[in-house]
C-alpha cells in the first residue's frame, strides 16, 4: 500500500503556521543555547511598567506610518535601560547577561528578540494609537457640547 505524501510545500506552510503560533526561537549567544520566548498575558501585565515607555516611544514613530527598523531600532536603543531586562526576562537570563554581552552578540539577541515579538509590541502599539484617537475625537466632541447649545435663531 502507498503512504501519501506531504507535498514540501505543505510542509513548508505547516512549519511557517507553526512559527506564527508558537514563535519562539533557540539561538546560540555568547557560547550558551538561550530560548527567546514571546511574551504571555502574564509577562505583559508584570513588565507593564517597563514595556509601557518602550510601548509609547514606539507609538510615537509609528503614529503616521509603520516604522521603518531604522526608527525602531533607535527607539530600542533610547529606551535600553527598559530594553535590557526585557530582553532578559524573554531568555530566562539576568539582566547582567545581557547587558555584558559583546556588541555583535547583543545586537544579535536583540534582533532575534524583536523577530520574535515585535508581533506582541506592534499589537500594543496599535492599541495605543486607537485609544489616543479615541481620546482626541471625545476630547473635539466635549470641547463643541461644552460651549452650549447654538442659540435659537430670532424670530
Amino acid at each position: 500500500m502507498t503512504q501519501p505524501q506531504t507535498s514540501s510545500r505543505s510542509q513548508a506552510d505547516a512549519g511557517e503556521d507553526l512559527s506564527v503560533l508558537l514563535p519562539d526561537r533557540e539561538v546560540r549567544i555568547a557560547g550558551e543555547s538561550v530560548t527567546i520566548r514571546e511574551y504571555t498575558l502574564q509577562d505583559a501585565l508584570t513588565l507593564h511598567a517597563l514595556l509601557a515607555p518602550v510601548v509609547e516611544a514606539l507609538a510615537s514613530v509609528t503614529e503616521n506610518a509603520w516604522a521603518s527598523y531604522d526608527a525602531v531600532e533607535a527607539v530600542l536603543a533610547s529606551q535600553h535601560d527598559a530594553v535590557i531586562p526585557l530582553v532578559a526576562h524573554s531568555i530566562s537570563r539576568s539582566p547582567a547577561f545581557v547587558a555584558g554581552l559583546s556588541g555583535s552578540e547583543g545586537m544579535t539577541l536583540m534582533d532575534w528578540w524583536w523577530s520574535v515579538n515585535r508581533h506582541f509590541f506592534m499589537n500594543a502599539v496599535i492599541r495605543r494609537l486607537v485609544c489616543r484617537q479615541v481620546t482626541a475625537s471625545a476630547s473635539a466632541g466635549s470641547s463643541r457640547s461644552s460651549s452650549g447649545p447654538a442659540p435659537l435663531p430670532e424670530d
